[in-house]
């Protein structure tokens, strides 16, 4: 259920409040082959979305809309093992998606008709992931943990997080 309020021309308030109920079914299915080292790995992923034709209170129609997307991907991970109690361990992803099918949507504003596509660059999209991270093992029950993540994508988005950890068993 989704609720809004819309700025309109009639109304005397110029303000109409609108609600919507409406359900999504989604479909994912994919593979992926595991390498050896430094062989990255591959994988797929289709994804199919359906959501039935739905009215938003009495001024939009929505027709029912159906997306498919592909992802193929290459990522790795790697773990360096310093003595017993320290580690490193890297990652990365590249993942490239396209919205296969999908892109225009049929809607209705007051009984008049209209449509509205997607922009090619909305449709497809590279990222880059990386982390980094280190641990250091104290005692049995005690470890330091660092990790650092970072993301970059052609849908303008770029990211950089960390955080530090002490985890301890008692």
């Amino acid at each position: 259920t989704s609720k809004r309020e819309v700025l309109t021309n009639t109304t005397t308030s110029g303000k109409v409040s609108m609600s919507n109920f409406y359900e999504t079914y989604d479909l994912l299915a994919g593979t992926k082959i595991n390498n050896d080292f430094l062989i990255p790995n591959i994988g797929a992923t289709f994804g199919l979305s359906f959501t039935p034709g739905h009215s938003e209170t009495k001024f939009y129609h929505w027709d029912a809309k159906t997306v498919t997307n592909l992802s193929i991907y290459l990522d790795d991970d790697y773990k360096f093992n310093f003595g017993k109690n320290y580690q490193l361990n890297l990652g990365w992803i590249l993942d490239v998606r396209k919205m296969v099918l999908g892109k225009e949507q049929d809607y209705e504003i007051n009984g008049t008709a209209a449509s509205y596509s997607q922009d090619n660059n909305l449709t497809k999209e590279v990222t880059l992931a990386m982390n980094l991270g280190f641990g250091k093992k104290i005692s049995d029950q005690h470890f330091l943990k660092f990790y650092l993540d970072s993301t970059i994508s052609t849908q303008e988005l770029v990211s950089f997080t960390g955080n530090f950890a002490y985890k301890f068993a008692f």
